[in-house]
C-alpha cells in the first residue's frame, strides 16, 4: 500500500463509504480501526455502522497515490465525484475539515450522556442494545486506545454497578435475600436495576434460573410484581 494518497473504507454489506486522505494511509487505517474498536470514532455514523455490520463488514481502500501537495485538491476531486456525504459516512463535503474537531466534540457529548446516564440511576449501557455501550467501555478499559484515567475515575465513582460482573452481583442479591434485607429499590439502590434486568422476562439480562432461586428465597420482594404492579 502507498503511502500517500487517497483512501476509501467501504461497507460491504450497504456499499456507503467514507472518503479520506493522508500522508501515510498505513498509519491513518490503523487509527481508524482503533478508535472504530474502542467504540469512540469521531465520525458517529461510520461508528454506528461498524458497531452495527462489525470489522469484516468493511475494507480500506486506496482509490489514489498522490503527493502530499496533492492530498487536499484529490480528496475533493473524488468527494465531489462519489458524494460520499449523501452515499456514506463523510460529514463534510469539503477536504480538509478537521477531523479532531469534529471528534473532540463527539467525545465530549459521549462522556456528558454517560456522566447524566450514572447520575440517573440508568443501568448500564449494554452492548447491541445501548450506543453508548461501545463507547464507555473504550473510555473504561486501560487497553483501549481512548482510555481517559479522569473519566474512568469519575463514572467509576457515579455508578460503581456498572463495572461489579454479573455473577458477583447475583452473588451480593442471593445473600440480601438469604439474610431477608429489604429489596434494593430500582435508582435508590446500586443493584435495583439490576435485579429488575435478572428477573424480568422483558429485559434483556433475565436469568431463568436466577429469578427462580431468588423468588423463592425472597418472595416478599415480588409481591407487588404478582400483583400485576412492577414499577416499585
Amino acid at each position: 500500500m502507498a503511502d500517500s494518497g487517497i483512501y476509501i473504507i467501504r461497507n460491504l454489506n450497504n456499499g456507503k463509504f467514507y472518503i479520506g486522505s493522508s500522508k501515510n494511509t498505513t498509519l491513518r487505517w490503523r487509527k481508524h480501526r482503533s478508535e472504530l474498536r474502542g467504540g469512540c470514532h469521531g465520525n458517529s455514523m461510520l461508528q454506528r455502522a461498524w458497531t452495527k455490520h462489525g470489522e469484516d463488514g468493511f475494507v480500506f481502500e486506496m482509490l489514489e497515490a498522490v503527493g502530499p501537495e496533492l492530498l487536499l485538491e484529490r480528496e475533493q476531486h473524488f468527494i465531489d465525484l462519489m458524494d460520499p456525504v449523501a452515499n456514506g459516512y463523510n460529514i463534510c463535503p469539503v477536504a480538509g475539515t478537521p477531523v479532531a474537531q469534529s471528534s473532540v466534540t463527539r467525545t465530549h457529548q459521549n462522556k456528558s450522556e454517560l456522566i447524566l446516564l450514572a447520575k440517573s440511576g440508568a443501568s448500564k449501557p449494554l452492548r447491541n442494545v445501548h450506543p453508548l455501550a461501545d463507547v464507555l467501555r473504550g473510555y473504561t478499559d486501560k487497553e483501549r486506545y481512548a482510555y481517559d484515567a479522569v473519566f474512568d475515575a469519575k463514572i467509576r465513582k457515579l455508578a460503581p454497578s456498572w463495572f461489579v460482573k454479573t455473577k458477583d452481583k447475583k452473588a451480593v442479591l442471593l445473600r440480601m435475600a438469604e439474610r431477608e434485607e429489604n429489596r434494593p429499590i430500582n435508582r435508590k439502590h446500586p443493584l435495583g436495576r439490576a435485579l429488575c434486568s435478572y428477573t424480568l422476562i422483558s429485559e434483556g439480562s433475565y436469568d431463568p434460573e436466577f429469578s427462580r432461586k431468588i423468588r423463592q428465597l425472597a418472595p416478599h420482594w415480588f409481591r407487588k410484581e404478582e400483583r400485576g404492579n412492577s414499577s416499585f
